[in-house]
């Protein structure tokens, strides 16, 4: 899902007033991303559009997005936390663990 610059202003820099800042720190962070990831040869598995920032998840390989795609064996790395520095990712968190616990272990969703 694209992201706007201002939504991830705000979540990226919970607590700042400034808008303008939190703003300048999202795209210092975008830009210094990039040059990490170029220097790897991976730059393409993040997409800035007009105003908007996403990830290509065509390009990555992610636990959490193969428990949500149901993968077989992608709960094997889940273990209890996510992004616990960031309040908005408790809501994630609470709906890995709860389609783990309900269908996980129970209807071997998973496994």
């Amino acid at each position: 899902k694209e992201v706007t610059l201002s939504h991830l202003a705000e979540i990226l820099n919970e607590g700042e007033r400034d808008e303008t800042a939190a703003k300048q720190a999202v795209h210092l962070a975008w830009h210094r991303l990039k040059q990490t990831l170029k220097k790897y040869g991976i730059e393409k598995i993040v997409v800035k559009g007009r105003g908007t920032y996403a990830i290509n998840k065509e390009a990555v390989v992610c636990d959490s997005y193969d428990m949500v795609r149901q993968v077989k064996g992608a709960s094997n790395f889940f273990v209890g936390e996510y992004m616990p520095e960031y309040s908005w990712a408790e809501v994630t968190l609470s709906n890995l663990i709860r389609d783990y616990f309900d269908e996980g272990e129970s209807g071997d969703k998973f496994k």
